[in-house]
């Protein structure tokens, strides 16, 4: 009998013949592995992405119990399929199993956990610090092992320093691939771009790409715009340079933009942004996505609230078309949430919690807003609502609106753009990282 995909029907051949299924490889049962668990982690809920980490886990399961080759192959698609669902802690326990169980890494494994322990995470189990320090030891042996660091190895590590606030350390990172004789590439400069945040540390980057003869793209524009943080002056002279080289914007470029003008707490230039933007006809003006719409409604929560002002009825209306258009995410409901507390809508507030599917992480945050109106307001509140509420703790001694925005100063931290290293994906889609 071969080895057949129950969720896809196909098989595993070798040289045009199916393979018996326990004598499947260690090359086999990571194609296998890839194949069983598929899906492109953007237009997934986290219920179906923690199916999916499940679903990992299970297959391996199934490989070790028909007596299949589990060994360096399968393991790193593992890691990787981990790390793409946005389970970086997973993703290196995997990487500790895979050593306990005497596989020995190759270069390919390495590169793919420094990436997972730089990427993306949704559960909040891997804070950046610990996350650095897992991908220091992780680089730490490979240079025992006597592998030559790798582009991607080096943008991962970069990354991960950007990640914890290193800044500095990561742009000596950059210096020494010069060293180690390792040529940067686009996404080395994108990495380095968003660990800098001083002018002259900018401007000395975009000159050493220029020198290495790396050409400019949206990526490193957008990276590039993301480091000016709230200096939306030099944001705007880094996008006319870009522009100058033909470097065409896309809706990160939007979003980037948008955040940076919240940051320097100029929100009304973010809408004229937009205005401006909708009226360009040639080149087709860049789609929105939930980033945009996320951050506009965040815009909306920075401006003045007066009884006469309108803002949160823009903001409740930026959320509808959020929703018609399929953008509307548990970090839209958390964003609206804000703004109707600022004008205090409880009853606003307790409708976006019961329409939305949120993580836990996400539903705790939830529940510090409502726990922080319910404070102020005194409005009575489901009983079902009371329980959850017991256990959260309201700020003291801060007031309601000083509390939303620390609060969103953290989520805003917390939530990293898409770029190249936020999210692996298998070999070959990952390949010019």
């Amino acid at each position: 009998m071969s080895y057949t995909d129950k969720r896809y029907g196909h098989q595993i051949l070798r040289d045009g013949k199916p393979v018996p299924k326990r004598a499947l490889n260690d090359a086999d049962s990571s194609i296998s592995l890839r194949r069983e668990v598929s899906g492109v982690p953007r237009s997934m809920t986290w219920r179906e992405k923690r199916n999916q980490v499940r679903l990992v886990y299970k297959t391996l399961q199934s490989l070790r119990a028909h007596r299949c080759r589990v060994g360096t192959k399968t393991y790193t698609a593992a890691i990787i399929l981990l790390s793409r669902y946005g389970h970086p802690a997973k993703a290196l326990d995997m990487w500790e199993e895979m050593k306990q169980e005497r596989v020995y890494p190759n270069a390919e494994a390495y590169e793919y956990t420094l990436v997972a322990a730089a990427g993306r995470d949704d559960t909040g189990d891997l804070p950046a610090d610990r996350a650095l320090v897992a991908a220091k030891a992780v680089w730490a042996e490979m240079r025992a092992d006597g592998l030559r660091p790798t582009t991607k190895a080096y943008n991962a590590l970069i990354h991960a320093h950007q990640k914890a606030g290193m800044g500095a350390k990561a742009l000596l990172l950059g210096e020494a691939m010069g060293t180690d004789r390792v040529d940067p590439n686009q996404h080395t400069y994108s990495a380095l771009l968003l660990a800098c945040s001083k002018e002259g540390q900018i401007e000395q980057i975009i000159q050493d790409m220029a020198r290495v003869r790396v050409s400019p793209n949206t990526t490193i524009m957008n990276a590039g715009i993301r480091s000016c943080s709230g200096d939306y002056r030099m944001a705007e002279k880094l996008f006319e340079h870009f522009r100058d080289q033909g470097v065409a914007p896309d809706t990160a470029t939007l979003n980037t933009f948008t955040r940076c003008y919240r940051l320097a707490s100029v929100p009304k230039r973010a809408f004229r942004l937009v205005a401006a933007a909708a009226k360009v006809t040639e080149p087709k003006p860049p789609p929105w996505d939930s980033y945009t719409y996320n951050s506009l409604i965040a815009c909306c929560g920075m401006m003045t609230a007066r009884r006469w002002d309108r803002h949160h009825e823009r903001a409740a209306l930026l959320g509808e078309h959020a929703r018609v258009s399929g953008h509307f995410t548990m970090r839209t409901a958390v964003a609206l949430a804000r703004v109707h507390a600022k004008y205090q809508l409880l009853d606003e507030v307790l409708k976006l919690y019961r329409s939305a599917e949120f993580t836990p992480r996400t539903e705790r945050t939830m529940l510090e807003i409502i726990a922080a109106l319910h404070a102020v307001t005194g409005e009575e509140v489901p009983r079902h609502m009371a329980e959850k509420l017991r256990g959260i703790e309201t700020p003291a001694n801060t007031s309601l609106a000083d509390f939303l925005q620390q609060q969103a100063s953290a989520f805003d931290a917390d939530d990293d753009p898409p770029y190249c290293l936020t999210a692996a994906t298998p070999r070959v889609a990952t390949a010019s990282c």
